[in-house]
């Protein structure tokens, strides 16, 4: 919990902005991201009818915008933690749609059914040929590594 060891490497090959996340450069991308929450914190005060009718004076409405802010930034910044901490791999194998990894998912509505057997086959397939290919791409990860997570997640 304290201190947790960053396993995303500071750069990454995709720094360019030919990521399979995003295209774009990776500057106006990272501040937009902490930014954000400032700007969130300023929109939540001016651009929401309820919060200016709850202040009893106006001169509140600079406490309650800073720290609007200050919590959206807090928010931001766990998020870029958050997405360091994890194997750089399985960020990428969560993160990147589906057609970035060159597959095209099962109908899981129907696990329920006589197909269920059908779709399991086909989900181990989608999960090696995701894990084959976030490797090749410099970020080694097993299907077994996936398939865990989704289990140790519930999903």
């Amino acid at each position: 919990m304290l201190n947790p060891e960053l396993k995303m490497p500071a750069m990454t090959q995709y720094i360019d902005g030919t990521g399979p996340l995003w295209k774009g450069a990776l500057f106006p991308f990272l501040f937009i991201t902490i930014a954000c929450g400032a700007v969130s914190g300023f929109h939540a005060l001016i651009s929401s009818g309820t919060t200016p009718k709850l202040l009893a004076n106006e001169t509140d409405a600079r406490f309650i915008g800073y720290g609007a802010m200050l919590m959206e930034s807090f928010v931001a910044i766990m998020a870029l933690v958050a997405a360091s901490i994890i194997e750089p791999g399985l960020y990428f194998a969560m993160n990147t749609p589906p057609a970035g990894l060159g597959i095209t998912m099962p109908n899981l509505h129907e696990m329920g059914g006589e197909n269920a057997p059908i779709i399991m086959a086909q989900l181990k397939d989608v999960t090696a040929h995701a894990a084959a290919t976030v490797s090749s791409w410099g970020f080694v990860i097993s299907p077994e590594q996936i398939l865990q997570t989704a289990k140790d997640t519930g999903t």
